[in-house]
């Protein structure tokens, strides 16, 4: 039997800002982990919804937190990984919530395998209504070959960003989160890709995601693509600008074009059409 003192503490690190009701369901969630060593730090964007409250009502059942105006979520989550006193960093958005099972699971695969420097998860999608929340989908098991710059970049590498274990090591070795983006964990992850850290995955799944009104991704979709465009342009080609360009900007308008001719649904029995007329490869041509 693995002993108390040998589990690896990890950090769950929080950044918020009026979101008190999505944030207790969080802490909740943490809170009811079959884990023990582990320890719950939030950064507070001095919300003014009752969120100190919240925290305050908490006691030690959370480790540190602080509330002041700071420069956003990546400024809010570097001040809480200097806070953090964890060997393995958990970043949390503060409307998701954690599965019982999930930190003894990343616990147990970082001691079963001490090389690994970030672990990610499957999750569970869920769009939030009035009443219910709905199940929209859920991630596959992330495929660790398919963590390339080209198709991070080209949005094909196909993992849920905040279903992720950081060794500390990780912040040492590349730096902390860059504050000038929108999509920062974007540009952490490719920065993480070219220093060669050591990424794994888990089959089974640790996290729920939720997407409602008001959040994070909705309000601020123009901006991400246009740091996207930025993130192509230090780390990627030509070829990967140019297909950014078409993928983010110019096929939504042209969508947005065709819907306003009312040729949405003709245009798609086209592409079916073509795609079924597509001559396949003969089996004997595929590496076996």
């Amino acid at each position: 039997m693995v002993q108390i003192k040998q589990l690896p503490k990890i950090s769950i690190i929080v950044a918020t800002r009026n979101r008190l009701v999505h944030l207790r369901r969080m802490i909740d969630s943490v809170l009811r982990s079959d884990y023990s060593n582990f320890e719950i730090v939030v950064v507070d964007g001095a919300s003014t919804d009752g969120t100190t409250k919240l925290l305050e009502s908490y006691g030690d059942r959370i480790a540190q937190w602080i509330s002041e105006p700071d420069g956003g979520e990546y400024f809010a989550l570097n001040k809480a990984i200097h806070l953090a006193t964890g060997e393995i960093i958990k970043p949390m958005p503060d409307d998701d919530t954690i599965r019982p099972d999930a930190l003894s699971l990343a616990a147990a695969r970082f001691m079963e395998k001490p090389a690994i420097d970030v672990l990610f998860g499957p999750a569970v999608l869920w769009q939030e209504g009035q009443r219910d929340s709905i199940c929209i989908g859920e991630s596959k098991p992330v495929d660790i070959g398919n963590l390339t710059v080209k198709k991070m970049l080209r949005g094909k590498a196909r993992f849920h960003s905040p279903a992720c274990f950081i060794r500390r090591r990780v912040f040492e070795r590349i730096g902390d989160y860059a504050t000038e983006y929108s999509c920062g964990d974007s540009e952490f992850w490719l920065r993480a890709i070219k220093s060669n850290i050591v990424f794994d995955a888990l089959p089974d799944v640790i996290y729920d995601s939720y997407r409602h009104k008001g959040g994070g991704m909705e309000t601020k979709m123009w901006r991400l693509r246009n740091d996207h465009m930025k993130l192509c342009s230090q780390y990627g080609g030509q070829s990967d600008r140019l297909y950014l360009l078409y993928f983010l900007f110019c096929r939504p308008i042209l969508y947005d074009v065709c819907k306003g001719l009312g040729i949405v649904s003709a245009v798609k029995q086209v592409r079916g059409l073509a795609a079924t007329q597509r001559p396949s490869k003969p089996a004997s041509g595929r590496r076996q």
